[in-house]
């Protein structure tokens, strides 16, 4: 994982590094999308947001609705593009080769940096 996209927040570290690991092996799967591999990302994806849920109930995270608005969301686009790998394939391997990054990013850089920022400073308080 780039440096920019690091939380020095061990549990989310380790979970974006697996979310972007699959994410790269789904990007090289030549042809057709690996079906198997996507609901294994959307699953580990779901295990990852219900850890980080807890971690927000665990700390009293007072933006916790909002960012567990945007986990629901996430998911949701990516049971919509696992839907269309065989209706629409092009439009599932557009997800795959960048919007999902680009969500990634943004919601890490968003919500779960300031949820680092928030876990932190309670660390330090």
């Amino acid at each position: 994982m780039t440096h920019d996209l690091r939380l020095n927040v061990e549990e989310m570290d380790t979970a974006h590094e697996r979310f972007l690991e699959m994410l790269e092996q789904l990007q090289k799967t030549e042809g057709g999308i690996d079906t198997a591999l996507f609901r294994e990302w959307i699953d580990e994806t779901k295990r990852h947001f219900a850890e980080e849920e807890k971690l927000m109930m665990k700390h009293l995270y007072p933006e916790r609705e909002t960012h567990t608005g945007d986990h629901e969301q996430l998911v949701d686009e990516m049971e919509s593009f696992f839907a269309m790998i065989t209706t629409m394939p092009p439009m599932a391997r557009s997800f795959v080769e960048g919007y999902a990054y680009d969500k990634f990013r943004r919601h890490t850089m968003f919500y779960d940096l300031d949820l680092a920022k928030f876990l932190a400073a309670n660390e330090a308080g």
